[in-house]
């Protein structure tokens, strides 16, 4: 999707905060799994 205009504008405009995605990959991927499970339609 990097450099193709179907990229959401919102992608390329987020920018990484500690408090969104943690200090490190490994609390960035705990985090993404917590956002996925806390906004799952039930």
């Amino acid at each position: 999707m990097f450099g193709k205009a179907e990229r959401p504008a919102v992608c390329s405009q987020f920018k990484a905060a500690e408090d969104v995605c943690g200090v490190d990959q490994a609390d960035a991927i705990r985090l993404i799994g917590w956002w996925e499970k806390a906004t799952a339609v039930a």
